[in-house]
């Protein structure tokens, strides 16, 4: 699922909204890549970490360096009654003095059946160049079916 309509000057901050997202195959992770200067960067300059926690009790973290994208979660379940839904946030997409970064606030069913909420961020470090389009994607497998809403928040 890419977004590229309305993403630019408009406003300084984004946020899109993700619901009931369902996909094809069960245990996977779900990704999202930035397109900046004009192409979606699939390179290894992605940085991102995020914290798990799970309601089992247990908690962990998942970070990488040097990703070819920014892992939003770890695991989703495709069974009946699991899915994903999750918030993202980003600022100043048509400036060129900063890397494009994002928040993520993300909540899913495991494929155990767990209840997990995720939090964290990433960047693109390999260029300050305009951002125009996010896109979500699973790790193998189709995205079945979910909402995905992006919003402009403000204008100063």
């Amino acid at each position: 699922v890419a977004l590229e309509t309305d993403i630019g000057s408009s406003y300084d901050q984004y946020m899109v909204v993700a619901n009931n997202v369902h996909t094809a195959n069960d245990g996977i992770q779900f990704y999202t890549q930035l397109k900046i200067g004009g192409s979606y960067k699939t390179d290894a300059y992605y940085k991102y970490h995020y914290h798990r926690m799970r309601s089992s009790g247990t908690g962990a973290g998942r970070s990488s360096e040097t990703g070819t994208y920014i892992e939003l979660s770890a695991g989703s379940g495709n069974a009946a009654g699991e899915a994903s839904d999750f918030i993202i946030y980003f600022s100043s997409p048509d400036t060129t003095d900063n890397y494009k970064s994002i928040l993520l606030n993300v909540h899913m069913i495991k494929d155990d059946g767990d209840s997990v909420t995720s939090v964290g961020g990433g960047y693109y470090i390999n260029s300050t160049a305009a951002m125009t389009g996010i896109r979500f994607y699973a790790a193998s497998g189709n995205t079945d079916s979910g909402v995905f809403t992006l919003y402009g928040l403000t204008k100063s």
